[in-house]
């Protein structure tokens, strides 16, 4: 059984597996049969859009029947219709000027409503419901002076995708809800945030992620749940248990306009290039076979049309130089892990900056519900307790020298770590936007946190805004001042 990998500890989280049932389990019975998938495709001419909805079937019984019914925004009906069911039934609907959904600061979010059921005279067997946004999206990667573009194209316009990346909310799942999800959403919107990335090492998100996100017009970089890790793809059991994890679960969110981007995993082709792994022939050997080969055409099979890219970061595949500015997506952490100085965010001039960040200490509200008085001092045991990477609160102290004289108090000195964190993701963003057709977007680590800890987070576990959360409100504002 696959467990979330940040469940056994990251430089963020506890060590903390979960254990026990935390979703709601249900057995159902037919005569009739169910629907296996549901998958749609939108073709975009001038002034309409053709859906075509394929809806696959097993069936118990031959006086199935399938119906679908359509609406716009409005409620008003543009398609109901029954048919007898097979085991795929096609259905095309012609929507007259449509209602086009838009990524948020780039035009409104009007919903669709599409209701697919299967039954017969005497049983409703199955209902899908799905809200569907009409929109094109594709990546572009066009060759250029500088290596390869890596641009998101939405209703035909470039979109400059800022945001930031997100974890799972709390080590103790049972204790997410669609209100606080909601809430971190909403604000991530007020700090002008238009792409929010799921991380690879974390869980896919509930159905109400998704359906908040084409709401409130958030894009969304969707990881595969894989990260860090060299996978042996000898284990039969595994590759048994990550197949249909990955078709249940594409199958589930590929309706949604918010989703821009389905990724092979988290850091894994820059890690079998770069990092000091054993066996390191061995460990680009299985990568090539599970994220190059076999997971691209898991995917494709339940979602042939969608936009895949092989790893974060990446340059297109192969091994080649996975983390280059020149191509693909680049994570940069020369600043904070290395202890670079925040100028040489100037030095690199990535397609898509998609992980860079500065830790701070959360509030002081926080940071009292976990000590005592006496635990107040950065290096106290409780305070080093909830400090997850080796050694950073020593590199939170050396960025704070770097810009300002030894704080005061212990308060002043949280304080003072929450503005060198702002003032380094200030310096970097403004860098790539100054930057714009060449770097199309900068997605910063990290959004949220899982319990009260010191991290790169902009928001604190009790999501309390941290001061780098209000100055992206400023540095992702729609039209940004920045002079170099």
């Amino acid at each position: 059984m696959r467990k979330a990998h940040y469940m056994f500890g990251w430089d963020w989280g506890p060590e903390l597996p979960d254990a026990g049932i935390w979703q709601d389990i249900y057995l159902e019975s037919t005569d009739v049969g169910y629907l296996d998938d549901v998958h749609i495709i939108q073709h975009h001419n001038k002034d309409r859009v053709i859906l075509t909805i394929t809806c696959k079937s097993v069936l118990f019984t031959n006086d199935a029947k399938i119906k679908i019914n359509f609406t716009n925004p409005q409620g008003e009906v543009i398609y109901d219709i029954v048919e007898n069911a097979l085991n795929n039934n096609t259905f095309t609907i012609e929507v007259i000027d449509p209602q086009l959904w838009w990524p948020v600061g780039y035009g409104k979010q009007p919903l669709y409503h599409l209701l697919v059921s299967l039954g017969n005279d005497t049983e409703n067997a199955d209902t899908r419901n799905f809200r569907i946004g009409l929109r094109t999206i594709k990546l572009q990667r066009e060759k250029d002076i500088y290596g390869e573009s890596f641009t998101f194209i939405v209703n035909g316009l470039p979109i400059f995708v800022k945001g930031a990346n997100y974890i799972p909310e709390d080590n103790i799942i049972s204790r997410t809800n669609r209100f606080r999800t909601m809430k971190l959403l909403e604000a991530a919107v007020l700090a002008n945030h238009n792409i929010i990335r799921v991380w690879g090492g974390g869980y896919y998100p509930q159905d109400y992620f998704y359906d908040l996100c084409d709401e409130m017009g958030i894009l969304v970089w969707q990881d595969l749940m894989f990260a860090c890790s060299v996978y042996n793809v000898e284990d039969s059991e595994l590759l048994e248990t990550i197949i249909p994890e990955i078709h249940d679960n594409i199958k589930r969110i590929k309706h949604h306009p918010s989703l821009c981007i389905i990724c092979g995993n988290n850091e894994v082709e820059t890690m079998v290039v770069n990092w000091g792994i054993p066996d390191k022939e061995q460990a680009q050997k299985y990568y090539l076979f599970l994220f190059e080969d076999l997971l691209p055409k898991v995917v494709k099979e339940v979602y042939p049309d969608c936009i895949y890219w092989l790893s974060s970061p990446s340059s297109g595949g192969k091994l080649f130089d996975p983390n280059s500015d020149k191509f693909g997506d680049m994570h940069y952490w020369g600043v904070w892990h290395n202890n670079e100085p925040i100028t040489y965010y100037r030095k690199y001039y990535p397609r898509l900056m998609s992980e860079f960040g500065i830790q701070s200490f959360p509030s002081i509200k926080t940071i009292e519900s976990f000590t005592i008085p006496e635990d107040r001092n950065i290096f106290s045991y409780v305070m080093e307790c909830h400090q997850k990477d080796t050694g950073a609160n020593a590199k939170i102290m050396n960025y704070i020298g770097k810009m300002f004289k030894f704080p005061k108090d212990f308060d002043s000195l949280i304080y003072l770590s929450q503005l060198i964190q702002a003032e380094g993701y200030r310096y970097g963003v403004e860098h790539w936007r100054r930057n714009y057709g060449r770097c199309m977007g900068a997605i910063y680590w990290q959004l949220n946190d899982c319990w009260p800890v010191a991290s790169w987070s902009s928001i604190d576990y009790y999501q309390r805004w941290k001061t780098i959360h209000y100055h992206s409100k400023k540095f992702f504002a729609k039209i940004l001042l920045s002079l170099e």
